[in-house]
């Protein structure tokens, strides 16, 4: 069963009540494990990630006493600072839920498709959902459901599910953890350079609701303009029953990603790299823009190097030479061969630390 809604974050209980019962839901006697996408400590407003109202209008439908809030935000994030900065402390202590640093849950042994996967023992003891954000991503195309089971990943398997490729690690790990309720807050969503600050917000004023995640994910696919197929992580299937909005109703057309990240004239291509490597480039010209006092000349030369050419930051185990020509610096461990191999600079790490990034800007 699939469910759109068409509401607000004012509303949003209404929206959630009604795709609940429309799922049948029934979690019976177990506790309820809400899994949403926060992947770093954004501003609602940015549309990056679940929105609190959401949260809230959960906790109250099944009382939070009987409710797990677990995450862990993306490589080089602090989860625990993120709980506290984006208010999840408060909203889970307001309600007696459990909040849960998913880096630090106890984990079982799972067998899949690469061998063996630890994953968190509370998965196996509650009733499990999947609560993603509809974002366009740099990588993927797209972050739904499937993808936002990757934030239940120790974070040494996140770097590992990038060297596997994520077009085939997400999608084995859904064969052996399939949430039992999938939900999409879509009111506010995210295109163009998604998943986080540099993607557009797009008001779509949409929850979606599914037994199924992929089922569901296929359907988000279309309301976004995607072709069947064209994400390679979710396979096409078939939808079923659909209630509430019509889907012919709801459909648009989101950005796609142009596959990397530019500020000014520096550019950022991932090719594959997980978000360690992102978020060290980020963090080296956050410090150097935000107190220029302390590295004056290294500002000077970041800023006439900007306006006299191009620098391009390549990381990641697909390194390549991009379509942008510039200065090209490698970055992190997964880059080192292609380094070697075209004879360019290097800065070493998994991930790098910002300070040695900040050195060769």
């Amino acid at each position: 069963m699939l469910f759109i809604a068409r509401t607000s974050y004012g509303e949003v209980r209404s929206a959630i009540e009604a795709g609940l019962e429309a799922c049948k839901f029934d979690p019976g006697s177990k506790r309820i494990l809400i899994k949403p996408n926060i992947v770093s400590d954004h501003a609602p407003g940015v549309g990056a990630t679940v929105h609190p109202a959401v949260l809230e209008a959960l906790l109250e439908h099944f009382g939070g006493n009987r409710c797990v809030i677990a995450e862990s935000c993306v490589i080089g994030v602090d989860t625990d600072e993120t709980f506290r900065r984006t208010g999840l402390v408060k909203i889970a202590a307001r309600h007696g839920a459990e909040l849960v640093n998913l880096q630090k849950a106890k984990r079982v042994p799972k067998k899949w498709e690469f061998g063996e996967l630890l994953l968190p023992e509370l998965f196996d003891q509650c009733a499990y959902i999947d609560v993603a954000k509809m974002k366009t991503h740099i990588l993927t195309g797209a972050t739904l459901c499937l993808k936002n089971q990757k934030g239940i990943l120790r974070n040494a398997d996140k770097m590992r599910f990038h060297r596997t490729g994520l077009d085939r690690a997400i999608p084995a790990l859904y064969a052996v953890l399939k949430p039992d309720l999938a939900i999409i807050d879509a009111v506010w969503a995210l295109e163009g350079e998604g998943p986080g600050k540099f993607g557009e917000r797009k008001d779509l004023n949409l929850m979606l609701f599914g037994n199924d995640a992929l089922e569901l994910d296929n359907l988000a696919l279309r309301i976004m303009g995607f072709e069947p197929g064209e994400v390679g992580h979710i396979a096409p299937v078939e939808l079923g029953e659909i209630r509430g909005a019509r889907l012919e109703d709801v459909r648009t057309k989101f950005k796609r990603s142009k596959g990397y990240y530019r500020q000014i004239n520096l550019f950022y291509f991932p090719c594959g790299a997980c978000s360690g490597c992102t978020n060290a480039i980020s963090d080296a010209v956050k410090t150097l823009l935000k107190r220029p006092w302390k590295h004056p000349l290294k500002v000077l030369g970041f800023i006439l190097k900007g306006i006299l050419g191009k620098r391009v930051f390549i990381a990641g185990p697909d390194a390549a030479y991009p379509h942008v020509r510039g200065q090209t610096i490698c970055i992190g461990n997964c880059a080192a061969k292609f380094a070697a191999q075209e004879n360019l600079p290097h800065v070493p790490g998994c991930p790098p630390r910002p300070e040695d990034i900040l050195d060769i800007l």
